[in-house]
């Protein structure tokens, strides 16, 4: 296969990469408007393919999903970073909170304060989306909870 280097502005165009057997060897190729250039991958750490296919606008698929765990993973940082940083606005009695379960939202009113821990009253359930639908089997009770897994509802 041959190889010409990609010009400047490859990146908005379309690529496909393919795999030769059975040897599983990966081919990159994109069209640009001075032709098609096509690079193969002759090692598995084959650093300059990875950097050109990049340059030419693909992102492999274990890439991808490394790219989607990190954003999991940081989504979920974010958001207990946040509840910590807002876990004073539920240390007070007669404030509203939820809690998010899968999706079910929980919400109550906060009845006692005791250091970081709350004693929450549930009142009621919902699916969220869609407030209106109940969970059934839904009963309305107290929790002691950590300040920080509740947020002051709006």
């Amino acid at each position: 296969m041959s190889f010409s280097s990609a010009r400047a502005g490859a990146k908005s165009t379309q690529g496909f990469l393919c795999y030769s057997f059975p040897k599983r060897i990966e081919t990159f190729a994109v069209r640009t408007t001075a032709g098609v250039n096509v690079l193969e991958k002759r090692a598995a750490d084959d650093k300059t393919f990875d950097i050109k296919v990049a340059d030419w606008g693909y992102v492999s698929i274990e890439r991808q999903n490394e790219l989607a765990r990190q954003a999991r993973e940081k989504a979920v940082a974010d958001k207990q970073e946040q509840q910590l940083r807002d876990a004073y606005k539920v240390k007070h009695v007669g404030a509203r909170v939820c809690q998010d379960q899968k999706n079910i939202r929980f919400q109550g009113t906060v009845e006692q304060v005791n250091g970081d821990k709350v004693k929450v009253f549930v009142e009621r359930a919902g699916y969220i989306g869609a407030p209106d639908l109940r969970p059934g089997g839904f009963q309305q009770e107290y929790y002691w909870l950590n300040a920080w897994d509740v947020y002051a509802c709006e």
